[in-house]
């Protein structure tokens, strides 16, 4: 299934709404690397990131919410469909895919 932009704009919409600036930008690289056209709504997320990044430092929250590395040797991919990141073993990806952030 081809993901278009109206529902990468639901994502990127899904990631503001969870106010993860992080998520948000990972989606929006996504996007662009599979060349997935921005559109008006698209730019209307942008800047509610913006205004989300711009209340973050206001308020000195922006590095308490940045996530913590991940050990060596694991991987991090926002699933399409909810924005929501998973995460896998370089080493073992088949059985170790998971949604909760290994530490």
């Amino acid at each position: 299934i081809k993901l278009d932009t109206f529902a990468w704009n639901n994502v990127l919409g899904k990631a503001i709404e969870v106010r993860d600036v992080a998520a948000f930008r990972r989606c929006l690289a996504e996007m662009d690397a599979r060349g997935i056209e921005h559109n008006r709504q698209t730019g209307l997320r942008i800047s509610d990131c913006e205004s989300l990044e711009a209340e973050e430092r206001a308020l000195g929250t922006s590095d308490r919410l940045e996530s913590p590395p991940l050990p060596q040797g694991w991987r991090e991919h926002a699933d399409p469909a909810t924005g929501r990141s998973y995460f896998w073993m370089e080493a073992d990806p088949q059985n170790t895919v998971t949604w909760n952030r290994p530490t």
